[in-house]
């Protein structure tokens, strides 16, 4: 037989339940704009019922209800696909960052740049073979080649600048995947605790998520989580994160796998390794920002600095090959003249070594400069060699036969102007992919995110509905406790004699 008091035990647990969900829906509404919560959800599910012996059978009478967990309406298909595209969108826009200062270096199209320099180098040898014994255009020719020699510098410097700061973005961002491994490490501990308990911690289990959001705009990720073999009566997880694919995981349950960084003894620059196995850490193609910043170190760079170092050895071989035929206002003994530019001892021309011969220095060495042929039957007047270095400009014609040292790609052009324009082409075209790719990215992270909030976001809306919901609940449930009272307190002045 049940209490006489049952009626009250019923509508005690239905005001608990409903207070339940009422606590539960304003802390949706408290956290409606904080960044990765995820809507919680009262789980009322119906209590168990009281069973009772009568009239020869056994007879279940409900016993209202219960708040059996507190959930988060949280999907782990639109999580994985969110972070696939933040990975992706955080490579594109790196590189497009990155791409875009160079495009900014070389300052193109612009008078003050390489071809801008250049245009003005072969310029000026145009007006020395107008007056050859003019010392103003002999001038002008040196400070013309010493800009030019100026700016190839400034690109190279610009250029190291930009692998610099691409291999601190390595070197910041290994900190930054430790740091995050360690912090969802310690939430991982929380959560298996209170799990064990019983408990749900959804809070921490947010933090936990945010967390790993932050590790995939720096590298992929792929998360797991399996049931703790050691509990079988409740729901204990053990969550794995992993880099890629990678068959160890960045973080096992209470574990970490750090990584350490590994420095190339040429270039100095940082690399990341597994500190429990030494292998190299392997990032997928077009995921995250720390794979943009190593393809724009170790890629995207190096290959424009050959491509400018070819530019500056073809410009100083072309040059020197027919100065080296011509004197100055000095008559020379038939043999080689000198050379206009030299590699100061580098043994190679490239952007860092190509210097002014130092035998064109000062007043005296104006007059070094080749503008005509070594012929004892030709003037000091003859201006051969300074148009034939003019027609540089031009093409090919001016040499005959071509030297050796410039490469089949800058030979295979026009002309050098044609050469370097055909780099600054492909920069441009880099950087309208990076534009393209990051916008597209763009909108493919927009639908992502917007999934993921139909599915965890809080809406004010639903929730004001749940708010009227609960509190009809509640106030049924009280007047429920109300009519018993009065029931209960009938019954007991039945004995009472006045």
């Amino acid at each position: 037989m049940y209490s006489t008091f049952f009626g009250l035990q019923i509508a005690g647990n239905a005001l608990r339940s409903q207070q339940t969900a009422l606590n539960v829906t304003g802390h949706n509404i408290a956290n409606a704009n904080t960044v990765g919560y995820s809507r919680q959800n009262a789980n009322i599910e119906t209590a168990v019922p009281l069973r009772f012996q009568a009239m020869g059978r056994t007879i279940s009478v409900g016993f209202g209800s219960n708040v059996n967990t507190i959930f988060r309406t949280r999907d782990a298909f639109t999580d994985n696909q969110w972070r696939n595209e933040a990975s992706k969108y955080s490579y594109w826009n790196s590189r497009l960052t990155a791409v875009s200062i160079l495009e900014g270096v070389v300052n193109e199209p612009n008078q003050f740049s390489v071809s801008g320099d250049l245009d003005k180098f072969w310029n000026s040898w145009s007006q020395l073979a107008e007056n050859p014994q003019n010392s103003g255009a002999r001038a002008v020719v040196r400070e013309r080649a010493l800009t030019l020699i100026d700016t190839f510098r400034h690109v190279n410097t610009q250029l190291n600048e930009l692998s610099s700061d691409m291999n601190k973005a390595v070197e910041a961002g290994a900190q930054t995947i430790n740091d995050i491994a360690e912090q969802i490490k310690g939430l991982n501990i929380q959560i298996h605790r209170l799990e064990v308990s019983g408990d749900n911690p959804n809070d921490l289990k947010d933090m936990r998520d945010a967390l790993v959001d932050q590790l995939s705009l720096l590298v992929p990720v792929k998360v797991t989580e399996s049931q703790d073999p050691r509990f079988t009566d409740r729901q204990v997880g053990l969550y794995q994160v992993y880099i890629n694919d990678e068959s160890q995981p960045l973080v096992s349950a209470n574990e970490t796998n750090k990584l350490v960084l590994v420095y190339d003894a040429g270039t100095g620059f940082a690399n990341m390794e597994w500190e429990a196995s030494g292998s190299p850490l392997e990032l997928k193609e077009g995921f995250g920002q720390i794979r943009s910043a190593l393809d724009v170190r170790d890629v995207f760079v190096p290959e424009f600095c050959r491509q400018m170092d070819e530019l500056a050895n073809a410009v100083a071989v072309a040059v020197n090959s027919i100065h080296e035929e011509g004197q100055g206002l000095t008559s020379q003994d038939p043999g080689p003249g000198i050379p206009f530019f030299t590699d100061g001892g580098a043994g190679s021309f490239t952007m860092v070594s190509l210097s002014l011969n130092p035998d064109l220095s000062g007043t005296a060495g104006l007059g070094n400069i080749a503008t005509g042929l070594i012929d004892p039957d030709v003037a000091v007047s003859d201006n051969a060699i300074a148009l034939r270095i003019a027609n540089l400009a031009n093409g090919w014609a001016s040499l005959s036969p071509m030297p050796a040292g410039i490469s089949i790609d800058v030979q295979n052009a026009s002309s050098l102007l044609d050469y370097y324009r055909s780099q600054i082409s492909a920069l441009g075209v880099d950087v309208q992919q990076a534009q393209r790719m990051n916008k597209g990215q763009e909108v493919l992270l927009t639908n992502a995110s917007n999934q993921r909030e139909q599915v965890s976001g809080v809406s004010l809306d639903e929730e004001m509905t749940n708010l009227m919901r609960f509190q009809k609940s509640y106030s049924a449930a009280a007047r429920v406790v109300t009519m018993i009272d009065s029931m209960l307190e009938n019954l007991l002045s039945m004995g009472v004699t006045r």
